[in-house]
């Protein structure tokens, strides 16, 4: 009977722990040297990493240096919140080094503003030209605004991309969300002798095609020159050209295979989506100013005690609704699993001492 009972308790324990433990992504670890989550803050994950630096149009004073400035504003992400750059706010994250690196992101966005890099390696300013990045624009059309694509320019002004066919895109210019949560990524290998880089570009995970002779933004010296990866919804000329949000940026130092990219894509649970703006706008997080950061009230005066109301008959209890977004992390349905097996262990449990 005890034993029966104790064998019970071990499987609901081992199948809340299971349900828990997938709630967070296993993406590949080898290499990894940047983990930006962005749940309310621009930290680096990875022990002893570089945290991300808020910067704003032109690379200047930070819109919201402080994330936790009540003004700042989260976006509900693919897990926890997302960073929303719709006021052309930016981050500066991490240089990937010498050599071989891959970059991957998700990225949703509700309109096309002008051209924006949404993610890119490169100055600063983008001068000398020799970056690569992830855009919102086709650039061999003539920047026309056809989704996103990437994109590169060497010194020569060679212009250079990766442009996914149209079922890769999965961007509607007609949609009030014209990019729903998409994860991409890019790896780049670097030729020693001619000092570029053979780039493959994925969109959810998926190989949407390699180009060569990329060139290469590291000058060797980041501190000077700014040789940084950058996520941001502005232009390197200062105009705020973004609509959109960021979320679960990785960066590493070596070049991952097509199976390994699809790992890190397959380890996030499948985002949210959303049909209107409405939608979109709801799930908006505000940082609300903390106790601390306001002066006290003053104590209110007593008064004499009000004759207690007569008895009424009890209202019909509200209506209760499912529209609030989801708790962050992705946590809360897993724990709700987990209750549900133990509260079913318990039940069994009961019905083997009744019978015994």
């Amino acid at each position: 009977m005890k034993k029966v009972l104790f064998a019970l308790l071990a499987v609901a324990v081992l199948a809340s722990s299971l349900v828990v433990s997938t709630s967070a992504a296993e993406i590949p670890t080898d290499g990894l040297i940047g983990n930006f989550h962005f749940d309310g803050n621009y930290d680096n994950a990875v022990e002893g990493g570089e945290a991300g630096v808020p910067i704003t149009t032109q690379f200047g004073e930070a819109l919201y240096p402080d994330a936790d400035d009540p003004e700042r504003y989260w976006f509900t992400g693919v897990e926890g919140n997302a960073f929303f750059c719709g006021d052309g706010d930016g981050l500066q994250t991490i240089n990937p080094g010498e050599g071989d690196f891959t970059v991957g992101l998700w990225i949703i966005e509700t309109a096309h503003l002008g051209i924006t890099p949404y993610c890119w390696y490169g100055q600063h300013s983008q001068s000398p030209e020799s970056w690569i990045g992830i855009w919102n624009v086709d650039v061999s059309q003539g920047w026309a605004q056809n989704g996103i694509t990437l994109g590169s320019n060497d010194a020569a002004g060679a212009r250079l991309e990766i442009v996914p066919t149209e079922e890769a895109a999965l961007y509607d210019a007609e949609a009030e969300i014209e990019l729903q949560w998409t994860h991409f990524a890019y790896t780049a290998v670097l030729d020693a002798d001619t000092n570029t880089y053979t780039v493959t570009f994925y969109v959810n995970g998926v190989n949407a095609g390699t180009n060569s002779g990329l060139p290469n933004p590291n000058t060797g010296d980041p501190a000077t020159n700014g040789d940084y990866i950058y996520i941001n919804g502005v232009n390197a000329w200062g105009d705020a050209m973004s609509a959109g949000a960021l979320d679960e940026l990785v960066v590493y130092n070596r070049a991952l295979s097509d199976d390994e990219v699809a790992t890190l894509y397959g380890a996030y649970a499948a985002p949210k989506t959303y049909t209107t703006l409405d939608e979109w706008n709801a799930d908006i997080v505000v940082k609300e100013a903390t106790s601390e950061d306001t002066e006290p009230s003053e104590e209110p005066e007593e008064t004499e005690p009000t004759e207690e109301p007569e008895e009424t008959q009890p209202t019909e209890e509200p209506t209760v609704t499912t529209d609030a977004p989801a708790e962050e992390g992705g946590c809360g349905s897993s724990m709700g699993a987990a209750a549900a097996i133990v509260a079913l262990v318990s039940i069994l449990g009961c019905a083997i001492i009744k019978k015994h």
